[in-house]
């Protein structure tokens, strides 16, 4: 993922399998499938014939038997070692199956020609979250009745495969969209986590009437500053009580991005990502 440079000004891209059964490290359960590099692929173009025979291997280990024809649907040459094979199993009574795609965001997106991604106002090909306004579908909006959690507002997977020129990728025996796991490190630590997180104070703070005090203001800015200021003073109590330092300036209103009690906490980007040293 990211892009990162192999060469001069060139990455690898690699896909490979792993089995989710097995107890072995996931450095030694890795089976590398194919390793190009970036600078000679071409969109839409070079992936697709690799993915195609991706796919058919993937219906043979399913089926568990060998084939007798190709991914092309033709016979095995009769003296070939694969036409000897053909009808038998191969893994005995063992069969493999597809159960899900783990990848940077960037390539899913790019690969599953998603119509939603993190560049599009609606984000979320499993719901229909926004990013952007203050609508009840606001994917920053973490509240306990946030819109897009509702189940009328899941996407369907009839609805991801109605997407024209799909990728081959969802031909594969056992696929779903929810089969489908985004990245973690970038959907969440470097994505919405700092949202959630300041979703999350804002709900504990507000609504359960957490890290109150006596005589809080008359409006709500001033209740709801006084008990942020609280929590923070809570904050750095458990800092000290675990040896640790933080970055983390005060917790406010501001930092909320609250103008008013029916926003959604939207926090700036350098918020939480508390940097412990």
């Amino acid at each position: 993922g990211d892009d990162a440079p192999a060469y001069y000004n060139s990455g690898i891209f690699v896909l490979q399998c792993c089995g989710c059964t097995t107890k072995l490290p996931s450095a030694f359960s890795r089976l590398l499938v194919m390793r190009i590099p970036t600078s000679v692929i071409i969109k839409d173009v070079t992936l697709e014939p690799l993915l195609q025979v991706l796919r058919w291997s993937f219906e043979c280990m399913a089926a568990g038997k060998y084939p007798s024809q190709d991914h092309n649907g033709e016979d095995f040459p009769k003296t070939s070692e694969r036409a000897k094979q053909a009808g038998l199993d191969i893994a005995g009574a063992y069969h493999f199956y597809y159960v899900q795609t783990v990848g940077d965001w960037k390539w899913l997106k790019e690969e599953f020609r998603m119509a939603q991604h993190y560049n599009a106002t609606e984000c979320c090909f499993k719901c229909r979250g926004c990013k952007r306004g203050g609508c009840p579908l606001n994917v920053y909006n973490f509240a306990l009745n946030a819109g897009w959690a509702a189940d009328e507002q899941k996407r369907t997977h009839a609805e991801f495969m109605n997407t024209p020129n799909r990728s081959e990728l969802t031909s594969l025996p056992g696929f779903h969209h929810d089969t489908i796991l985004l990245d973690a490190m970038h959907l969440l630590c470097l994505g919405v986590l700092q949202h959630a997180v300041g979703g999350a104070l804002f709900t504990v703070a507000w609504h359960y009437g957490m890290f109150a005090t006596g005589a809080e203001g008359t409006t709500w800015k001033q209740i709801l500053t006084k008990r942020l200021q609280v929590a923070y003073a809570n904050f750095l109590e458990w800092l000290k009580h675990k040896s640790l330092n933080s970055s983390q300036p005060c917790f406010s209103v501001g930092r909320l991005g609250l103008t008013s009690l029916s926003s959604s906490p939207t926090v700036p980007r350098n918020w939480m990502q508390t940097r412990f040293r």
